[in-house]
């Protein structure tokens, strides 16, 4: 699969409903991208886990919606 992190919001919703990638493997990848845009000196509010969290509990929130 392409690099998670380009996919566009609809790419990644397709690919969650289709299994193609949990939603741990989406907020691992997108939190690997934050901790690489450290140069640009913005100021983040991390949460990391609080959305590890999240993330482990999608399968059980979509499993009515596929």
């Amino acid at each position: 699969m392409s690099d998670l992190t380009n996919m566009t919001i609809a790419a990644a919703r397709d690919a969650l409903r289709k299994g193609d990638v949990s939603s741990v493997e989406l907020t691992e990848a997108c939190l690997g991208a934050v901790d690489g845009a450290g140069a640009l000196g913005a100021v983040v509010h991390r949460t990391d886990d609080i959305a590890r969290d999240q993330a482990e509990r999608v399968p059980v929130r979509m499993q009515g919606l596929i």
